[in-house]
């Protein structure tokens, strides 16, 4: 149950109606998504990395087209020029140099931790150790393989009241593009709930009142919103700002924004 403020505990309420905010159409675009055939090469660094030695760094990986699926980073060893490095003997990828920390994946793309200990930088004697500045310095480049997810085509839903639209003409939104809204369900559910808080004229309110520490943000409240010729009405807000003061008594000053459909109206209290 929502706290009541009633008019015996504001000094003073301002309820302005912002028709210049005023919505009644609300698109929502979202992309269906396919999985793809799996990529060994889904995201690859343009050139070599250098990594100073006994140094760590961040590398950070941004895919040109995300989102996809089961993302898998390797930091591979390479020379200056990016040519992955190779074991004389073994004939196998070295990675003796590197070592790769942590690696932190994002929708967006990867984070890589990595460490250059190259053990050949230095050349150990009885009475000193050595720095080869030509095997110090380490360098990499970072592979990611995944299962692409492309977009099979651009889909919207409009979430619309008509007799606001009869009212006041059509006042269309347009949601910014976005990739992640993948399904319908998500597209319906940011339209309606964007529609039911904007399709309101008064969905703000300011009162200047006695003040309760106890009200913290997102709680809500009911206040009154009309009581002439017998009929009282009764809104319920969520509170987005509170300012509260105290020089010997207690005010506050608390800004709230209307939760939808939560009027109710009776006669006068």
């Amino acid at each position: 149950m929502a706290y009541l403020i009633n008019q015996d505990n504001y000094f003073d309420m301002v309820q302005p109606a912002k028709s210049e905010e005023l919505l009644n159409s609300i698109e929502v675009a979202h992309y269906p998504l396919q999985q793809q055939d799996f990529n060994d090469e889904y995201y690859k660094t343009m050139e070599a990395i250098p990594i100073p030695y006994l140094s760590t760094i961040d590398i950070e990986c941004v895919y040109s087209e995300p989102p996809c699926l089961n993302p898998a980073a390797t930091a591979y060893e390479t020379n200056s020029e990016g040519e992955i490095t190779y074991d004389d003997t073994t004939g196998l990828i070295s990675n003796d140099t590197l070592t790769v920390n942590t690696i932190a994946y994002y929708a967006w793309g990867v984070v890589l931790n990595v460490t250059n200990n190259n053990a050949q930088a230095t050349t150990t004697s009885t009475t000193s150790t050595t720095l080869n500045p030509e095997k110090a310095e380490g360098y990499c480049v970072v592979v990611v393989t995944a299962i692409p997810l492309k977009s099979q085509g651009l889909e919207g839903y409009t979430a619309k009241d008509t007799s606001s639209i009869l009212e006041n003409g059509v006042l269309k939104y347009s949601y910014p593009k976005n990739h992640l809204i993948q399904h319908r369900e998500n597209a319906v559910d940011i339209a309606t709930t964007l529609l039911a808080t904007y399709v309101i004229p008064r969905k703000d309110i300011s009162l200047d009142w006695r003040g309760d520490p106890s009200l913290e943000l997102t709680d809500e409240v009911d206040v009154p919103e009309y009581n002439k010729n017998g009929i009282y009405t009764e809104g319920t807000f969520s509170i987005f700002k509170q300012i509260i003061k105290y020089d010997g008594t207690l005010k506050a000053k608390l800004e709230g924004r209307k939760v939808p459909e939560t009027t109710t109206t009776t006669g006068a209290p």
